[in-house]
């Protein structure tokens, strides 16, 4: 990389560091771009240059942190025998990701703008959410914990899924609960795992 694209990347960066700062505290509708230039001390067409639009910024904001969360979850190996131990591998990585600051920020904004912009929320989703179910059905597919081949479609994936976010998630997003620490969160998770697989057995 040149002097001058590490240059471009790097001004990219504060551009989108500052802009999350914006999002976050102001919402999406109510952040402007001269907010962010004079954070970052550029022009409105360094930003138009690099992101088109406010919407713009905020949609590589979005691809940028969940990529991050699923780039996370397919450099982990859920190669154990174990489903147990799988299960617990990727729900306690799932959601220790999700409680980071900076998706904490993102699932506000999302969940407040939505209505409003539906195409944010179907990037969010696409670029997040829909690929971490992928992962965790390859890993229920691929399990030899069931005596016969079993093909889980998505509403059994989402069902777990929504086990793992549960309260805990959205009081931490309402401001109700400190994010909880690896511990608790480990614990949380274990438990979950318990009831699903319990669950799965009985029927």
């Amino acid at each position: 990389m040149t002097k001058s694209e590490q240059k471009k990347e790097k001004r990219k960066v504060e551009i989108l560091d500052a802009a999350a700062n914006a999002f976050y505290t102001n919402g999406y509708s109510a952040t402007c771009l001269d907010e962010i230039t004079k954070e970052v001390g550029c022009s409105k067409r360094t930003i138009y240059n690099e992101f088109a639009s406010k919407e713009g910024i905020f949609k590589e904001l979005i691809i940028t942190n969940t990529n991050q969360v699923i780039k996370v979850l397919e450099k982990e190996k859920f190669e154990s025998s174990d489903l147990k131990e799988n299960l617990i591998h990727f729900g306690f990585t799932l959601m220790n990701t999700y409680m980071q600051p900076k998706m904490i920020g993102i699932f506000k904004v999302i969940l407040n703008e939505a209505i409003r912009f539906p195409e944010l929320g179907k990037i969010f989703f696409e670029n997040g959410p829909k690929k971490g179910t992928e992962i965790l059905k390859k890993i229920l597919n691929t399990s030899h914990y069931f005596k016969e081949t079993k093909d889980f479609d998505d509403e059994i994936v989402d069902y777990f899924i929504g086990m793992l976010r549960s309260n805990i998630h959205l009081k931490v997003l309402l401001g109700l609960k400190k994010t909880p620490t690896e511990k608790e969160l480990k614990k949380y998770v274990e438990g979950a795992v318990e009831i699903f697989l319990n669950g799965i057995i009985k029927n």
